[in-house]
């Protein structure tokens, strides 16, 4: 019995840990796709009511699966056709990564979206030779 209170408390934090995100659609595109190991450029889409807001805040990290800890997180600067740049995120390993997108939006709310990356080798910068 102590086991299904335990959680049962578990669930209740979770659910009083998710944040109000009412009208507010985040996505995320990258270039070059697939994302390749180097600087890549990270493109956040905000839509939905809450989206033209004055005043957000847009941070992308990203954590390699297996790694010790992740990238640092990176403000993204507004662009003038309303999407949220990171010119240059640094994956430094291919495999499995979580981007993790965090929107701060007035009065302190928060809004956090992960998404499942795949990253493949380096891009070979000569043509082979035979």
């Amino acid at each position: 019995m102590s086991r299904l209170l335990l959680l049962a408390a578990l669930g209740l934090t979770t659910a009083c840990a998710v944040p109000d995100d009412a009208g507010l659609d985040v996505s995320l595109g990258i270039s070059p796709t697939p994302p390749t190991v180097g600087d890549t450029r990270v493109v956040v889409t905000l839509a939905g009511p809450e989206a033209q807001a004055s005043g957000l805040e847009v941070w992308v990290a990203g954590t390699r699966k297996g790694a010790d800890s992740g990238s640092p997180e990176l403000g993204a600067a507004r662009q003038p056709s309303g999407d949220y740049v990171v010119p240059d995120f640094p994956f430094d390993a291919p495999g499995e990564w979580t981007l993790r997108v965090r929107v701060e939006l007035d009065g302190g709310r928060q809004v956090e979206r992960t998404f499942p990356v795949r990253v493949v080798g380096p891009l070979r910068s000569a043509p082979r030779t035979r």
